[in-house]
């Protein structure tokens, strides 16, 4: 069987390319991505900014703490958090690619609402 998370992200493209119509982005972001979202709304928490920004950053704990001006154990602490709550395996390079688009659509979301 095969998951159709996996292939969001070319279905995306697919779907780009045949449409000449506005596509609500939001429906090709990473199930587990849009509940880290949903999480942070209900608990008060930073781990979607903080996730958005370690995959921006190359997975490196240093540049996002500087980008982010926290403690490097600060962000390390919640990267462990996030791959534990939300069964997110970062170190797996689909997972890692499908959480970064989905954090580039989310932050695009993020920004029409401001305007």
């Amino acid at each position: 069987m095969i998951e159709y998370e996996k292939f969001k992200f070319i279905d995306m493209v697919y779907i780009a390319s045949k449409r000449t119509t506005k596509i609500d982005l939001k429906q090709f972001v990473s199930r587990k991505v849009l509940n880290i979202w949903e999480y942070d709304k209900a608990n008060d928490t930073n781990y979607f900014s903080t996730l958005s920004t370690y995959v921006s950053c190359n997975c490196s704990i240093i540049n996002t703490s500087a980008k982010m001006f926290v403690h490097k154990n600060t962000v390390s602490y919640r990267i462990d958090r996030i791959e534990e709550i939300f069964k997110l395996d970062l170190s797996d390079e689909e997972v890692l690619f499908s959480t970064f688009y989905s954090c580039e659509i989310m932050k695009y979301y993020q920004e029409i609402k401001k305007q």
